[in-house]
């Protein structure tokens, strides 16, 4: 059990310090959001999902696909 717990912990650990490393390689906000979601995605086994920001005001719809405002 503990075996499992640490394998666990090991994967949860990777993928932080690989999504750290993706997301302070670029200044490019559409790329760092479709990382963040493909990582999220791989992370829960989901296929979609979205990020909302908000830009000056108005809440933006970002996905891998396509932006909406």
């Amino acid at each position: 059990m503990a075996d499992t717990e640490t394998l666990k912990l090991q994967r949860n650990l990777s993928a932080l310090v690989e999504f750290s490393r993706i997301v302070n390689s670029s200044l490019d906000l559409n790329f760092t959001l479709n990382n963040l979601l493909f990582s999220c995605l791989g992370k829960f086994l989901t296929t979609k999902g979205f990020v909302v920001i908000e830009e000056q005001g108005v809440a933006c719809i970002k996905t891998a696909k396509r932006n909406q405002c």
